[in-house]
């Protein structure tokens, strides 16, 4: 296998520690990480770029989250929220 083909950088992983784990796994096999949607190079600057994506998707993934317990909260707390 040559390459691993993503949607986006984000869809790979939202998460820093699975990211790197698999991006070392990959480049033991010599196999790449392209996204369709990004044109990202192979070099310094592109791995820069992966990096700065997959932070952004954690902080994305995570903010989301709590948001929405935040929401569910509010709710509950409000007696909105009906558990079945």
């Amino acid at each position: 296998m040559d390459a691993v083909i993503v949607h986006k950088i984000d869809r790979f992983s939202r998460n820093d520690i699975d990211f790197y784990a698999y991006k070392v796994i990959l480049k033991k096999e010599g196999v790449r990480l392209l996204s369709v949607t990004e044109n990202i190079d192979e070099n310094p600057s592109g791995e820069f770029i992966k990096n700065a994506l997959v932070a952004m998707a954690q902080f994305y993934s995570r903010n989301l989250a709590e948001e929405v317990l935040k929401g569910m909260m509010e709710k509950f707390g409000g007696g909105l929220l009906r558990l079945q």
